[in-house]
């Protein structure tokens, strides 16, 4: 199935027991494949706390997702992953310490 890139973006993202874990704030391309790697989800600073996660001081934290790890998308993208497997999935990432930064603080800026 296709969807337009404005279609995916804001899409709420839940755990496959429909705990929301934040929204899609963006999507990598990977340009020789032309292929959907990973979708950038914004978890706002409160769910980020429900969920154990580490947050940051200012704004929210922005984590890249596999697309592998999406089970399907609908009007939500539902993750393969239970919300206690996600913030198992979080640590591993900073583990591999990869390239592309899958965790990241984001600075809202006023005004």
């Amino acid at each position: 199935m296709l969807q337009k890139s404005q279609e995916i973006l804001g899409k709420t993202v839940v755990s496959n027991e429909g705990v929301v874990i934040g929204e899609v704030s963006d999507y990598l391309i990977d340009t020789e494949s032309w292929q959907g790697t990973n979708l950038r989800v914004k978890i706002e600073k409160k769910k980020a706390k429900e969920l154990g996660l580490k947050t940051p001081f200012f704004g929210s934290l922005l984590v890249l997702v596999e697309v592998g790890k999406i089970s399907s998308l609908t009007d939500q993208v539902i993750l393969s992953l239970a919300s206690e497997d996600f913030k198992g999935y979080i640590a591993s990432l900073k583990e591999q310490g990869e390239d592309s930064e899958p965790v990241e603080d984001e600075v809202k800026e006023d005004g």
